[in-house]
């Protein structure tokens, strides 16, 4: 797996980030399988704070709300994400780049970087291990 993810696309400062970058930032934790026999708790960074930081572009009124995040993972596993579910919902809360679980780094299997989506009804599908790219893109008519 990749030690930095790159967040590319739709911003005026698309950035590279390493796993030392994102531990530097303000983190956040969640966990999954909360209520399961073995709950994961996940830190990180927001994927949204991520967003913000590279200043998506917006030229017209709805762009943002017409737009859509592709996380990719380097065996080309993909998950998607809207604009408005990450940053003008609840969802976004529990969507991170994740650089620790359990308060260990990411083991080989996941890491050293993954994308997990908390607050899904199953964590799976939008679970990206090994993750490598964010890109933010415009739906078009």
């Amino acid at each position: 797996g990749s030690s930095t993810v790159r967040v590319d696309g739709l911003f005026a400062q698309p950035s590279t980030f390493t796993v030392a970058d994102l531990k530097a930032m303000p983190g956040r934790e969640v966990v999954l399988d909360a209520a399961g026999p073995r709950p994961r708790r996940y830190r990180g960074v927001a994927l949204r704070d991520l967003l913000v930081a590279c200043r998506p572009i917006e030229t017209g009124r709805f762009d943002l709300r017409q737009s859509y995040v592709v996380a990719r993972a380097t065996d080309g596993y993909l998950a998607v994400f809207s604009w408005t579910e990450l940053l003008d919902s609840p969802m976004g809360d529990g969507v991170l780049v994740a650089v620790a679980l359990d308060d260990e780094p990411l083991a080989a299997n996941e890491g050293p970087l993954a994308l997990v989506s908390a607050l899904d009804t199953r964590s799976g599908p939008r679970h990206v291990r090994w993750l490598v790219s964010i890109d933010l893109r415009r739906a078009t008519p």
